[in-house]
């Protein structure tokens, strides 16, 4: 209709234009015909220049729920919205195609033939996993060979320290092994991942953005080239490691192709470390009490198992302490439950100051804690379990303005190997129930009866 009117309007323009006749109606035709080719011509350009913007974003949004399937397009965009265009997916379809010719990125065919998608599938698959060391490789080792550099390092983001802590690389020479995101003016590295984009740099020497200073670049003249990739590794929008490439092989810069090939396969590198950074903490959150830290019920006897395991077969001892916070349940009940959950904090500090990297502490349950001593003599244990007791009764803490003093109780048994953990816990409890009997803020021995000795 648009086109029939615009038309319309330029006949009536002839028209006058030739003194109010046109010679011939086919005029009037052409016109139409004119018209309409230029505005799908038109349309056709402004909807595939948004297809095209559209693949891209989701070239750098990609990321690894699952193995690929070889061959399958949909494989590079699981999380892809359902309804993605079939225009998007057909340009997308197209522009790994292109980017899958048999041959690599230095332009010279790849032996039998094999294709740049039949490449990358099995390095997606060997990204999708749950071990470092073997993501690591695939982006110190494959990744490189694939886009054709010859440096790579990966660091991975210590989010409580918030540095980058160097976790493999390929350099012969020395490299930084931290580099704090709090560095002012910011490195090429730090912007990277402050913006969370991907930076190419073609001429690091005329790079503007930021302008890095050779007294950043400890390591220049290290490189034969001076281009490099720095892909910030993403997950759930939140960066959790950096990917640097440098030193490209064949060329001075780096093509569209290896752009896009880079930025998808930062995703999915960045999608799996998150993956382990999230199992990991889950792993740490079911094996350890959320109030103290320390191990929970489940991981003190899994431990204790453990251990009287290798007493029973390379001899020794083991000790263990059993405590109990003084008046926990006044101080819950006069000062509620939030200040008596300081106090539970406050000890169990005290408590593991006291202890040695292979001891475990736990949180028992409620008002108690235990602490098992592998290889540890009765003697031992009591010097460990008096200082405890010295050392929270030195503490206090502040309530209203006030000092509140702390103390614990403790009972302390030592066992062989072929004591049953029930049988240990039961004793040393025994011993901590004489400890409270005697009037807290003491030790007590458990002291077998005669007919055990």
């Amino acid at each position: 209709m648009i086109t029939f009117l615009l038309a319309l309007v330029l006949y009536r323009m002839l028209f006058i234009w030739q003194g109010g006749s046109c010679r011939y109606f086919s005029e009037f035709i052409v016109i139409i015909g004119i018209f309409h080719q230029v505005s799908w011509g038109i349309w056709a350009y402004f909807k595939n220049k948004g297809a095209k913007q559209v693949v891209i974003t989701y070239r750098t949004r990609v990321c690894s729920t699952g193995d690929f399937a070889a061959g399958e397009v949909a494989g590079f965009l699981p999380n892809a919205p359902p309804k993605m265009s079939d225009t998007i997916m057909v340009i997308l379809s197209k522009t790994v195609k292109t980017m899958s010719k048999s041959s690599d990125n230095t332009g010279n065919a790849v032996p039998g033939g094999v294709s740049l998608l039949e490449r990358i599938t099995p390095l997606a698959r060997k990204i999708n996993c749950l071990d470092i060391e073997r993501i690591s490789d695939v982006c110190i080792n494959d990744i490189p060979k694939l886009v054709g550099v010859r440096f790579a390092s990966l660091y991975i983001l210590d989010e409580t320290n918030n540095i980058l802590l160097l976790q493999k690389y390929n350099h012969p020479f020395l490299i930084n092994k931290i580099v704090s995101i709090n560095q002012n003016p910011p490195s090429s590295m730090v912007l990277a991942v402050r913006s969370e984009m991907l930076m190419q740099v073609q001429d690091i020497d005329t790079y503007k953005r930021p302008i890095i200073k050779k007294s950043q670049r400890a390591f220049a003249e290290n490189y034969k080239t001076s281009n490099c990739i720095i892909a910030p590794l993403v997950c759930q929008d939140k960066v959790v490691g950096v990917l640097n490439l440098a030193d490209k092989i064949e060329g001075d810069t780096f093509s569209c192709d290896d752009i896009a090939l880079v930025e998808l396969l930062s995703q999915l590198v960045g999608a799996s470390i998150g993956n382990i950074k999230l199992f990991e903490k889950t792993q740490h959150q079911a094996t350890t009490d959320g109030l103290t830290s320390l191990a929970n019920h489940k991981t003190f006897y899994e431990t204790l198992e453990r251990e009287l395991w290798r007493t029973r077969r390379y001899g020794g001892q083991i000790s263990l302490i059993m405590i109990d916070v003084d008046d926990l349940k006044k101080i819950n009940d006069t000062c509620g439950h939030r200040l008596g959950d300081r106090v539970i904090c406050e000890i169990s500090k005290k408590i593991k100051a006291c202890i040695r990297q292979t001891d475990t502490a736990a949180r028992y349950g409620g008002d108690e804690f235990a602490v098992i001593l592998p290889n540890t003599a009765l003697a031992d244990a009591v010097v460990v379990a008096e200082r405890m007791v010295s050392l929270v009764a030195e503490s206090s803490i502040m309530w209203k303005k006030e000092r509140m003093a702390l103390s614990i109780s403790i009972g302390v048994g030592e066992y062989d190997g072929e004591t049953s953990p029930e049988d240990i816990t039961s004793c040393s409890d025994q011993a901590l129930y004489m400890a409270k009997q005697a009037g807290k803020n003491t030790v007590k021995i458990f002291e077998p009866p005669p007919d055990h000795e």
